[in-house]
């Protein structure tokens, strides 16, 4: 009787928690970015794509996926993508050892 009874709690529990993660996920905002402001970043990505990754990535925008890069050829696995220059690092270190 008693596990009964500890099965219907967690199974009403189980019923609860799934009701509301569910009506959450409805209410959920989405990120929505205005045209304007997206070929912006995108052109900024592309202008800095030949000195942060040597012109092996290009940034892509689609409808579907947002901005997104792909590379212009393969890249082998001992190959580095982003070489990041200092003048676009912000930390709060006094000095960065590179």
């Amino acid at each position: 009787m008693k596990s009964i009874s500890i099965f219907c709690g967690l199974f009403l529990i189980t019923i609860i928690i799934s009701i509301l993660s569910s009506s959450l996920c409805l209410y959920q905002k989405k990120y929505v970015e205005d045209p304007e402001n997206m070929k912006r970043r995108l052109n900024y990505l592309q202008s800095k794509s030949e000195e942060i990754t040597g012109g092996l990535l290009e940034f892509v925008h689609t409808e579907e996926a947002g901005i997104y890069c792909k590379t212009k050829r393969d890249i082998e696995a001992y190959e580095e993508v982003f070489k990041l220059p200092k003048k676009y690092m912000i930390t709060i270190c006094k000095k960065i050892i590179l």
